[in-house]
């Protein structure tokens, strides 16, 4: 039987509340302490496991688009970049949109706990489908095509982490009431040091998962992850506070009649400002890695991938927590008082500076294209360029990636794949060229085929996976292919490497070494280190703009309403990246190529932030902030 509490009268010291029952015996408020909440740990450690989960599965999305992708035969099927920046928007900007169902479950109908639980599955169900997309051939013709496992797995992701995002930081600020409540600041940044964490090792580790062991894999682990995660939170199920769902008509009363709506009102134009910040930011995710694919990744003796380059914004916001709340905060507190809204005034303006370097690195990157148009291509295209030099060059500076990435330039990732999967020879200079040159193009003939509709498509079908299993037996025993001149198809007058090498003269230029007649020369790109001090500059934004949002959206939201009132902060990120792919929508041409090509992409994301940090400013200087936090009862 559950017991009741007196009323209190004014003044008088507080009674003892029993702990409600749900589930277990569970605390219900938080008890009067001047410690840390026992609970943090876990909700911290399930937030770490989750954000690798996430982070380690965005960070493939660009690079897989627009280059891994294929079809069910597995022929390429992949995006431009335009069309990834804007897909990778989509999905971002729904993962944020669906906070909102995640808050009113929450805080109407199954309490926090509940609702991360729950939907947590639904968030391993989705990896599960994204790794579906490197199944057998019979089984992907069976059922679907990769494109529909992917949409199907990134639908199920979006709903899972908007269940989940709206409920977990506003979880963490549960746990504290009054007497406690000067620990709030620093523990939302170990919150946010605990998603950096994870997000970190997963952003080095799952490219190269993608690199080695193919989309099943890279999508996997991820998903193991999540189910860790998952564990991890229903392990501490009993340490924790659980604030217990009002039901749906107080939920709607607290809005209405509460005052709830005047509370959202009074945020929605800072968060609307917000996300321009976020439109920026994520598209480090997107188009930086567009950008680092045309630059020098050489760096501390490593060539990196082009989506690893995003593991130092993790790694930059494990330094710089400690440093900010440590040092820098209080240093500056001592001569001007740094609230909320002046932290996340400071950082959108820092937002326009990252920006405007990235403006520049792009321009940089442009220019350096023509350059390389201006003294290389036309050699290159007359015939002169030679293959084998240039790929023993990079090799022999450990650069196997840019070698691999001039071999797919030139004869087609698929072509590439199959040769590396027949002879699993390591040295790509010592390769056949003209071998590898045959099997592209008869997979263009077959192609077109397709495209003709010379043969009805099973039948093309079918001749792909037996021009499969002909390359792969030729490149095993090192013998020729047969001529392969089909009835109306186009037939190649030259399949030699220099020939096909003439055709895409850009894939020179993306693994940056060019050599005519033995000699290499190197290509001159701008080097990747700009690209990382960006990723400083951006990084300081985000810890003044980002955490701080955070808690000072938690602070400012009625007790009963904080998963609504965080939904409508991470409706900013939404926002931002629908932004995102709007301007990607409308400036794409026929093709799915931005009219706003090179730096003026750039820029124009400059301008609209400047004008969003000016205009923060003034609505900063008018709102008057008030804190909300759980009101405390001491334990049974």
């Amino acid at each position: 039987m559950r017991a009741t509490a007196k009323p209190r009268r004014a003044g008088a010291e507080p009674t003892r509340v029993p702990i409600a029952l749900h589930m277990g015996q569970y605390l219900t408020a938080p008890i009067p302490s001047k410690e840390m909440p026992k609970g943090i740990p876990y909700i911290i450690g399930n937030e770490a496991a989750e954000r690798f989960s996430f982070y380690g599965m965005r960070v493939l999305l660009f690079v897989f688009m627009t280059q891994y992708l294929t079809n069910a035969a597995g022929e390429p099927a992949v995006f431009t970049e335009t069309e990834a920046r804007e897909y990778q928007a989509w999905f971002t900007s729904a993962a944020y949109l669906t906070p909102f169902l995640g808050a009113f479950v929450s805080d109407a109908l199954w309490g926090k706990y509940k609702t991360i639980l729950y939907v947590s599955l639904l968030y391993c169900l989705g990896h599960g489908f994204l790794s579906l997309m490197d199944a057998p051939q019979g089984f992907l013709e069976a059922t679907f095509e990769p494109k529909g496992f992917f949409l199907i797995g990134l639908v199920l992701i979006a709903l899972g982490a908007g269940g989940i995002k709206p409920c977990v930081s506003a979880n963490v600020g549960d746990q504290f009431g009054a007497t406690n409540k000067h620990l709030i600041e620093k523990v939302f940044g170990w919150f946010y040091f605990s998603i950096n964490f994870g997000s970190f090792f997963s952003t080095l580790l799952t490219p190269w998962l993608l690199e080695e062991y193919g989309p099943g894999v890279a999508f996997g682990v991820p998903g193991v992850l999540m189910g860790v995660a998952t564990l991890a939170f229903w392990m501490g199920r009993r340490k924790f506070v659980h604030i217990p769902p009002s039901g749906t008509k107080a939920f709607t009363a607290n809005i209405v009649e509460g005052g709830g709506y005047k509370v959202i009102l009074k945020l929605l134009p800072l968060y609307a400002l917000i996300a321009v910040f976020w439109s920026c930011y994520d598209q480090s995710a997107s188009a930086w890695v567009g950008q680092a694919s045309r630059m020098d990744r050489s760096f501390l003796g490593i060539e990196w991938l082009e989506s690893q380059v995003q593991a130092v914004n993790p790694l930059l916001i494990l330094l710089f927590i400690p440093l900010f709340n440590y040092a820098l905060y209080p240093a500056v507190g001592r001569f001007w008082k740094l609230t909320p809204l002046r932290k996340m005034g400071i950082g959108m303006f820092l937002t326009v500076a990252t920006f405007a370097l990235s403006s520049v690195i792009e321009q940089w990157t442009v220019d350096a294209r023509a350059a390389f148009d201006r003294d290389h291509a036309p050699r290159i295209e007359a015939g002169e360029a030679e293959l084998v030099p240039a790929l023993r060059l990079l090799e022999e500076d450990g650069r196997h990636g840019a070698a691999e990435t001039l071999l797919e330039g030139h004869f087609g990732r698929a072509t590439v794949a199959l040769y590396a999967e027949a002879t699993g020879a390591a040295n790509l200079s010592e390769w056949d060229l003209d071998l590898l040159a045959t099997i592209a193009q008869r997979a263009a003939v077959v192609d077109a085929e397709l495209a003709a509709g010379a043969a009805p498509s099973d039948v093309v079908a079918e001749r792909r996976k037996a021009e499969r299993a002909l390359a792969s037996a030729a490149v095993t025993a090192g013998s020729e292919l047969a001529p392969l001149a089909p009835a109306g198809a186009p037939t190649p007058t030259d399949v030699s490497a220099a020939a096909v090498a003439a055709r895409n003269p850009g894939a020179w230029f993306a693994a940056g070494a060019v050599a005519y007649g033995g000699t290499p020369e190197p290509i001159h790109r701008p080097g990747i280190i700009w690209q990382l001090l960006a990723f400083v500059l951006l990084t300081a934004a985000e810890v003044m703009v980002s955490i701080t949002s955070l808690e000072f959206s938690y602070t400012q939201a009625p007790q009963r309403l904080k998963s609504l009132v965080m939904a409508f902060y991470l409706f900013s990120v939404s926002a931002g990246n629908f932004l995102t792919a709007l301007v990607n929508n409308l400036t794409a041409d026929a093709d799915g190529n931005s009219t706003l090509v090179g730096a003026s992409y750039y820029w124009f994301f400059t301008g609209v932030m400047g004008a969003a940090s000016l205009l923060f400013v003034l609505v900063a200087l008018v709102y008057k902030p008030r804190e909300y936090l759980q009101e405390e009862r001491p334990a049974a």
